[in-house]
């Protein structure tokens, strides 16, 4: 995919980061130099599910999968969401491809992608990414 994260184009930057991260949550959040998110860990509870839409599945992405904990002794994590170029497109990274199974088509520009085994889920009313 070429990033670990979920990557936009900045000017869907922040829409994406206010649609996963209430009001509440954002104020427990700083943007750090780097421009990701940096929040405390317990963000993640309140913060929303994305679901990205291909091939028209749904795969979610959950909170969970969406932070990472900065290290061993700290309680703030970093939101898997990073800015890119407006010439660039959406990346999904390494973030979507955990949560998913992939299988690459070697001949052929094709992926196939499957819920992994044991997910259930029901798909919100409006998906984030599609």
């Amino acid at each position: 995919s070429g990033t670990s994260y979920l990557a936009v184009p900045g000017s869907e930057y922040l829409k994406l980061v206010a649609a996963i991260l209430p009001e509440t949550a954002q104020k427990k959040c700083q943007r750090h130099e780097t421009g990701v998110f940096v929040c405390h860990c317990d963000v993640a509870k309140l913060a929303h599910t994305v679901e990205v839409l291909a091939g028209g599945q749904a795969y979610p992405i959950r909170p969970s999968s969406l932070f990472t904990p900065l290290g061993i002794w700290s309680n703030s994590c970093v939101l898997e969401v990073q800015e890119l170029p407006e010439s660039m497109p959406l990346i999904l990274g390494d973030t979507f491809l955990r949560t998913v199974v992939a299988v690459f088509d070697s001949e052929g520009p094709r992926i196939g992608l499957a819920r992994r085994a044991g997910t259930q889920y029901q798909a919100p009313r409006s998906p984030l990414i599609a």
